[in-house]
């Protein structure tokens, strides 16, 4: 389903994140818990999958774009 991006109807506004926001917390999500049984992991696969990242560190760099460094 489309929604348009721009429009004049008042009323509901909805905002989509974008897939890298999305990987962003559910990175910082899985960092509180048992990691293995988390539910996060595969959605973190695909998001990675999704976003084109290749390695570790460019997720880390993505996480410490919309998270302070101290808290990850």
């Amino acid at each position: 389903m489309e929604f348009p991006e721009h429009s004049e109807a008042k009323g509901l506004r909805i905002f989509m994140p974008t897939a890298e926001y999305l990987l962003a917390m559910k990175c910082m999500a899985m960092r509180i818990g048992n990691i293995e049984n988390s539910s996060d992991v595969e959605d973190i696969k695909n998001l990675i999958k999704a976003t084109g990242f290749k390695d570790k560190q460019e997720v880390i760099s993505l996480v410490e774009k919309f998270y302070p460094s101290n808290l990850i």
